[in-house]
C-alpha cells in the first residue's frame, strides 16, 4: 500500500491496481491547504477486526454522498 498526497492505492506484483482512493478531506495546515492521510492499515476480508462491521457501500450511502464520495 501506498499513501502520495492523500492519495491511497494498492498494487499487485505484476503491476496492476487492485483500487484506489482519493481523500477529498482538505485541510489547512501552516497557511497551506493540502490533504493529510495519518496512516492506513490493510485488512483480509475475513479479518477479526472486520468481525460484525457493515462493509456495503449502500450502508454508508448518505455518509459518502454528504462528502462527495459517491456518483450521483
Amino acid at each position: 500500500m501506498h499513501i502520495v498526497a492523500g492519495r491511497l492505492f494498492e498494487i499487485t506484483t505484476e503491476g496492476e491496481y487492485v483500487w484506489e482512493w482519493n481523500s477529498p478531506f482538505v485541510h489547512e495546515f501552516k497557511g497551506v491547504k493540502n490533504v493529510q492521510i495519518f496512516r492506513a492499515h490493510r485488512y483480509q476480508a475475513d479479518s477479526p477486526e472486520l468481525i460484525g462491521k457493515k462493509l456495503a457501500a449502500v450502508e454508508h450511502e448518505a455518509l459518502n454522498r454528504k462528502w462527495g464520495l459517491m456518483k450521483k
